[in-house]
């Protein structure tokens, strides 16, 4: 499935100001994620926030990694001007920058960590990405990423499947996948493991204008365009109610957590055997 990218931009950029006010589940998530970053020993001098949305996630490495500067990157101006009016005294640390991430005009082996919360699921060509992200890392950089997986919003796809056939949700990668990625791009020890977060709603009016108001629209090139009419509205209230629990309609989010390491490029790339699948539980024990 192919990503129209200017209505990926533009549905951020109209959600800047309303993005933080939902992101219920994306703080959740960029909390766990920094954690995560505390059992790695690296130090980086340079990093690249990808997907930085309004900045909180930026800010936090910069106090984390007080010898660090920040690359800053978003497709979506409005999400850039939203975190440009928040940096306060983290100005003199931070370069924003307004790009696609399947086109980073960053300079090759200049980065030391690349740090990328709920993003790269915005990529027309993981694999690409991925050697991109080989391309502008310094051996022994890390590579740490959150993302979403094939269950997110599994209630409100499978309503809009018993109505028609068309895309209404994208297309997500599992777990395993996004590791032979990683493996065949020459990252070497790569981590993953999986959480679900579930949000409930009183209606679907109220679950729609928060995947509205967080800038999450579907941006297929193959999507019916238009919006949604009166009748196919009523049609998918009435499909979704019949996963209503406890009053409630949830909303699944499945996580993807990852971090791999990029070895010196004279070490012999790693099979698809070698990538480790186990809770972040047990990561905290063995460190």
């Amino acid at each position: 499935m192919s990503l129209d990218k200017k209505k990926v931009a533009k549905s951020f950029s109209r959600a800047s100001s309303s993005y933080e006010d939902v992101a219920v589940v994306q703080q959740a998530v960029l909390v766990e994620h920094l954690e995560r970053l505390s059992f790695s020993k690296i130090e980086p001098k340079k990093i690249l926030d990808l997907g930085s949305g309004t900045g909180t996630g930026s800010q936090e490495l910069i106090k984390k990694y007080k010898k660090s500067r920040i690359v800053a990157v978003d497709i979506a101006q409005g999400m850039l001007k939203e975190h440009k009016r928040r940096l306060g005294r983290f100005r003199n640390r931070t370069d924003l920058l307004c790009a696609d991430i399947d086109l980073l005009p960053i300079k090759d082996q200049s980065i030391d960590l690349i740090f990328s919360n709920l993003a790269i699921q915005w990529s027309n060509n993981i694999d690409k990405l991925f050697k991109e992200f080989n391309r502008v890392m310094q051996t022994g950089g890390l590579l740490s990423f959150s993302t979403v997986g094939p269950d997110t919003l599994k209630e409100l796809r499978d309503a809009w499947n018993t109505i028609d056939a068309g895309v209404h949700i994208h297309d997500f990668l599992d777990m395993h996948e996004i590791g032979d990625v990683l493996i065949s791009n020459g990252f070497s020890s790569p981590v993953l493991d999986v959480e679900r977060y579930t949000l409930t709603y009183p209606n679907l009016k109220s679950l729609l204008i928060d995947l509205k108001l967080l800038g999450t629209t579907n941006a297929s090139t193959d999507r019916k365009k238009g919006m949604i009419g009166r009748n196919t509205l009523a049609n998918l209230t009435e499909a979704y109610e019949e996963q209503r629990v406890d009053g409630q309609l949830p909303l699944t989010y499945e996580i993807v957590y990852g971090h791999a390491w990029l070895p010196e490029k004279n070490m012999r790339p790693q099979d698809g055997s070698t990538v480790r699948h186990f809770p972040v539980s047990e990561i905290k024990r063995r460190s």
